[in-house]
């Protein structure tokens, strides 16, 4: 009996270990891969990224913050590095990688908004993070969300369990296949779209505005704001708190809370000499159709329009 055990034992052990080394073959493989997915991701994690001024938020800079419009105008490379799908908490997470890759930059330009501010309860994109549960600064938030990711890179495979497609690009990827799909250029994606209202979104935010907790839900993403800008490490840093246009449909849903958020984030601005706000909440672009996707979100003329304007209040404050 106890060799028979022994015999399952063992047997257990090899497949485990043949199982884990597919995994891991995997996860190099998608390391290497320069696709939609894991390019930026790549560039994060490989200290690839070089740039004085670092762009952080959500989708909000990903399709309206062009680094290229921003690296010409200020004469300093940028780069967006902000987090899809994403507020404060998982832009923090991205924002934290960076700093444990690269060098400080000159500039922080952070998108301040009213859905920046509530915590993200779920990760929209998870499997982009399949290749990199090995990075304590990016699974320790997963498992604020997700507590079973503190065991799940332990069981070989099961991460891969849904995306088996993945598993195989990681394998080619790992023997050679080229993965070079990216859509971004420096972190940002261009939306060459035409207006279409989110009227679903509006409706969310009209129930969201009747929660009597609100301010207090609010308040988290404010005292992470005012942490940033309080960092004594960042002292050298120029923090610029941005909040950009939105159509104004949205803009008069939110006025009430809007009004007192920049009123905050004046006040924190006020209280150190590197922190800078500018708000373009009220800017002529809320009021014309023909430069968003949705009412949150620049379409390509948006973010071009958008850009330029930041990026020659960026070179005033720079200077």
């Amino acid at each position: 009996m106890a060799a028979f055990f022994k015999y399952l034992i063992s047997v257990f052990l090899i497949f485990y270990l043949l199982a884990f080394g597919i995994q891991s073959i995997s996860d190099i493989g998608l390391k290497k891969s320069y696709d939609k997915r894991y390019g930026d991701w790549n560039r994060l994690f490989g200290g690839k990224i070089h740039a004085d001024i670092v762009l952080l938020g959500s989708s909000r800079v990903y399709v309206g913050y062009d680094p290229k419009i921003i690296s010409t105008i200020t004469g300093m490379p940028s780069y967006n590095l902000s987090f899809n799908a994403g507020a404060y908490n998982l832009q923090k997470m991205k924002w934290n990688a960076y700093l444990e890759h690269h060098k400080k930059p000159r500039m922080i330009v952070q998108n301040i908004d009213f859905s920046h501010l509530i915590a993200s309860k779920k990760i929209l994109y998870l499997e982009e993070f399949i290749p990199y549960l090995d990075q304590e600064v990016i699974t320790k938030e997963i498992r604020t969300i997700y507590p079973e990711y503190a065991w799940i890179p332990y069981i070989p495979l099961l991460k891969y369990n849904a995306k088996p497609n993945l598993l195989q690009q990681g394998i080619r990827s790992f023997f050679g296949k080229e993965y070079h799909q990216s859509l971004t250029k420096d972190g940002f994606l261009a939306k060459d779209l035409l207006y279409k209202e989110d009227t679903h979104n509006l409706v969310s935010l009209t129930k969201m505005m009747a929660n009597p907790q609100l301010r207090a839900i609010l308040e988290d993403g404010l005292h992470y704001t005012n942490d940033l800008a309080t960092n004594p490490e960042y002292k050298d840093i120029k923090i610029v708190f941005v909040w950009a246009p939105e159509k104004e449909e949205r803009l008069q849903l939110l006025y009430p809370y809007i009004c007192t958020i920049k009123e905050d984030l004046k006040t924190i601005a006020a209280a150190s000499t590197n922190v800078y706000f500018l708000d373009f909440s009220e800017d002529t672009l809320s009021y014309s159709s023909a430069y968003f996707y949705d009412t949150f979100h620049f379409n390509t003329l948006g973010a071009e329009t958008f850009s330029t304007k930041l990026a020659y209040s960026l070179k005033e404050i720079l200077q």
